[in-house]
C-alpha cells in the first residue's frame, strides 16, 4: 500500500479554525475599489410581507460594482446554505437571502469590515 504525496500547493477544503479564513473574492474586490467595506453602513432586516409568510433576510446600503455585489451575495448564500438574489437600483444594491440568517450574515459582514445596523 502506498501513501499519496501531499501537494505543497493544496489547501484544506473546509476548516473551522477562524485563523484559516482568508478574504473572499468579494472582499478583495471591494477593498480594491473606491467603495471599501470600512466606509459602508449596511442595514439588515427581515421581511415577510408579500412572500407568503416566508422570511427573507435583506441587506441594503451596499454601494459596489455589480460583480462585487454578485460575489458577496454568492458568498453569503453559500455561508447560509440558502438561495437568494441581488437587486440593483442605480448605484445601490440590495441582497436577499432566503430565511432568517441575520446573526450569521452580520457576523461575517463585520468580519469583512462593514458597519452593520439592525442585526
Amino acid at each position: 500500500m502506498s501513501l499519496r504525496k501531499i501537494d505543497p500547493n493544496s489547501v484544506p477544503v473546509y476548516s473551522t479554525d477562524p485563523r484559516n479564513i482568508e478574504p473572499t473574492a468579494a472582499a478583495k474586490h471591494l477593498d480594491s475599489t473606491a467603495h471599501s467595506p470600512r466606509s459602508q453602513v449596511l442595514k439588515l432586516r427581515l421581511e415577510t410581507k408579500g412572500r407568503g409568510g416566508k422570511a427573507v433576510t435583506v441587506i441594503t446600503g451596499l454601494s459596489a460594482p455589480g460583480d462585487a455585489a454578485e460575489n458577496l451575495a454568492r458568498m453569503l448564500k453559500s455561508l447560509c446554505g440558502a438561495g437568494g438574489t441581488v437587486k440593483t437600483e442605480g448605484k445601490e444594491s440590495e441582497i436577499e437571502v432566503q430565511g432568517d440568517h441575520r446573526p450569521k450574515i452580520a457576523a461575517r459582514l463585520r468580519q469583512m469590515g462593514f458597519i452593520i445596523k439592525g442585526a
